[in-house]
């Protein structure tokens, strides 16, 4: 998606080069909160509007739903500079993240059919463990 390098300015084009220089690419040690499944962005955008002293990391699996995200967000007339978006898959979050890199997750969204069993049920029994184990390991 062309969307995404043409925003680079907020959208994170290699998340894995990013563990350990959050700070770096904020430029500042504000805490950093993460939402998990961003959806169009509406939530983590309002947040990042009214806490400019926090930073946001909104993360979203699919990116025809980010694309749509930075769009709405560039329609947006109050820019922030405390938001960065990217296009990942929250089971491989530490890839991406150390443990104490991470302050707080907002929320975590994802989409599981309940009117079908999934062929990929052992796979979504792990993501959701370990998706979990690391919100858990945030919690106090």
């Amino acid at each position: 998606y062309d969307i995404m390098k043409e925003n680079k300015s907020f959208v994170i084009l290699e998340p894995e080069n990013c563990k350990n220089k959050w700070k770096d690419i904020f430029g500042n040690n504000h805490p950093i909160y993460i939402e998990i499944g961003m959806g169009k962005g509406d939530f983590i955008y309002e947040n990042a509007r009214q806490f400019p002293e926090i930073n946001f990391v909104g993360i979203e699996k699919y990116p025809s739903v980010l694309a749509a995200a930075i769009n709405k967000i560039n329609a947006r007339e109050e820019k922030v500079n405390n938001l960065r978006l990217m296009h990942y898959d929250a089971i491989e979050l530490h890839q991406v993240f150390e443990k104490d890199e991470v302050d707080k997750i907002l929320s975590l969204h994802t989409y599981y059919p309940s009117t079908k069993i999934s062929a990929d049920a052992d796979f979504e029994a792990t993501y959701i463990a370990d998706t979990r184990k690391y919100i858990d390991s945030k919690v106090s």
